[in-house]
């Protein structure tokens, strides 16, 4: 395998949303997060082998889906170092929305593609 910037640290915190970042006395170079995206519709639609192996609170996030999107937003900026940067994986459906509500919230949002060609990441930078 391949490593990209091997001298770069990287620790991975298993937690509900930010709660094991935000008690910490630390800044972070970056927050990458696969956070719930699904509404209940979305969520009903699900093949049996998915909604069946992922608890629903994993994947239901509000009537559009976006709650927990917009709580990573409003809350990030202040665990990130300047210029941090806040990885996302989304929902292709979804891309625009999540684009706007990071940029209500002051973030620099760029959506990029997965190898299918559906647009699956933000990443955001908190603008000064």
């Amino acid at each position: 395998m391949k490593r990209v910037a091997p001298s770069t640290p990287v620790e991975v915190r298993e937690g509900n949303m930010l709660a094991p970042l935000v008690d910490k006395a630390e800044r972070f170079r970056a927050i990458v997060s696969n956070p719930p995206y699904l509404t209940s519709a979305d969520h009903a639609d699900l093949d049996a082998s998915v909604a069946g192996f992922e608890p629903r609170e994993a994947l239901v996030s509000g009537s559009d889906g976006l709650d927990a999107t917009r709580e990573l937003f409003a809350e990030a900026g202040a665990l990130l170092e300047p210029g941090g940067l806040l990885a996302l994986e989304i929902d292709e459906r979804r891309a625009a929305a999540v684009r706007n509500v990071g940029r209500r919230l002051g973030w620099n949002v760029e959506i990029y593609d997965d190898l299918f060609g559906c647009p699956r990441y933000a990443l955001s930078i908190k603008e000064a």
